[in-house]
């Protein structure tokens, strides 16, 4: 699945897209390409984009909402979630690396490697003036999956005993061991 769009043909006005996302494609996406993000999509999305031209360069703007299911981090619960995916981004041109410099290594390898700009955190390279708009669809959606997806900011998780859902009421492990590493200092005596 594809939406191309060429840069050349974007007029002063700019162009505007919708595109319905099907629940497979999202899971494919949610999958990780074999990094597994723990999420499946409960449904398909429709994305709603927007190609501007602003001052010589491409605008993109775009968003949707993707319907997740997946475990909550503390209890296991399944929990649904509607996460929203907003991105604004500067379509730029992929700079070209003279062929003979190609062999060269900068003098500061470290530094050339490690490199990034916050100015660019906001740019999307296309080659060639042809940009597919669900790569970058694809890639907003994963930096907007959240890491930890709970089923409520007060959910008590598993007790670490015996795992009952602390949820559904207290269990009946006695209170915390003590480490056994402090054991030594119990018999110490401080006048």
């Amino acid at each position: 699945m594809q939406v191309l769009v060429a840069l050349d043909e974007i007029k002063e006005q700019g162009r505007s897209f919708n595109e319905t996302l099907p629940t497979d494609f999202l899971s494919r996406i949610l999958d990780g390409f074999g990094h597994a993000t723990g999420y499946i999509a409960r449904g398909s999305s429709t994305f709603s984009a927007q190609v501007s031209r602003t001052s010589g360069a491409f605008e993109l703007s775009g968003n949707l909402v993707v319907m997740l299911r997946g475990e909550c981090k503390r209890c296991l619960k399944t929990v649904d979630a509607d996460v929203p995916v907003e991105f604004r981004l500067n379509l730029v041109s992929a700079r070209r690396v003279p062929d003979n410099a190609i062999e060269e290594e900068p003098s500061d390898v470290e530094h050339a490697r490690g490199t990034f700009e916050l100015e660019d955190a906001d740019e999307e390279v296309v080659d060639g003036g042809i940009v597919d708009l669900l790569d970058v669809v694809r890639e907003q959606i994963l930096l907007a999956v959240p890491s930890n997806l709970v089923c409520s900011e007060t959910c008590l998780g598993l007790c670490a005993r015996c795992g009952k859902n602390l949820n559904e009421g207290e269990c009946s492990c006695p209170g915390p061991e003590p480490d056994p590493r402090w054991a030594a200092l119990k018999g110490l005596k401080l006048n």
